[in-house]
């Protein structure tokens, strides 16, 4: 896919995204437009050059479900909005490929990443990616698989999940039918 196929399609698809809202009203017709063009050219900017068009087309669709559920107004959404839920909805595999995240970053999904990219090139990385909270979310974003994690685990590890400590609360209604009158 060429640079005009890639925008004409997250062009269209802005367009498609912000009918759902009413546009500000400070913006006139020709400002509106040229909203939707640089929404569009910031987007482009930021989703990775090698998205495939059904990835592409699959990473706009759960960006367009974040955003109705992050929107709080009728107005569209700003285009840093579109960009971070376009960013935590990309594939798994994409963010793989794609250079590390700045150490500074606050985004979970991005150091989850990182630190799959790390096990995945065999370097050493926290004892919570092998064997605590964080193994399980590595696991459940098919970042690693359990071939990758084997290489860190001592012969005969078993793997123990966490497990929450729940408080048994008796249940209120109970104790009022307990109650002799």
């Amino acid at each position: 896919m060429n640079y005009d196929q890639r925008i004409a399609h997250i062009r269209n698809w802005v367009t498609d995204m912000i009918t759902r809202y009413d546009r500000p009203t400070h913006l006139t017709h020709d400002k509106a437009a040229a909203e939707v063009r640089d929404m569009a050219e910031d987007l482009n900017s930021e989703l990775p050059a090698n998205l495939k068009i059904d990835q592409l087309t699959a990473t706009l669709e759960r960006t367009a479900q974040q955003i109705r559920k992050r929107q709080r107004t009728r107005t569209w959404p700003t285009i840093q909005m579109v960009i971070s839920c376009a960013r935590e909805c990309l594939p798994g595999e994409i963010l793989l490929e794609g250079a590390p995240p700045a150490p500074s970053s606050r985004d979970g999904r991005y150091s989850l990443v990182h630190a799959a990219k790390m096990i995945k090139a065999g370097k050493p990385v926290a004892e919570s990616y092998i064997s605590g909270l964080n193994r399980i979310e590595l696991l459940k974003a098919n970042l690693v698989t359990e071939e990758d994690l084997a290489a860190y685990k001592p012969p005969g590890w078993v793997f123990i999940p966490p497990i929450d400590v729940v408080i048994e609360q008796p249940d209120p209604l109970e104790a009022i039918d307990k109650v002799q009158w």
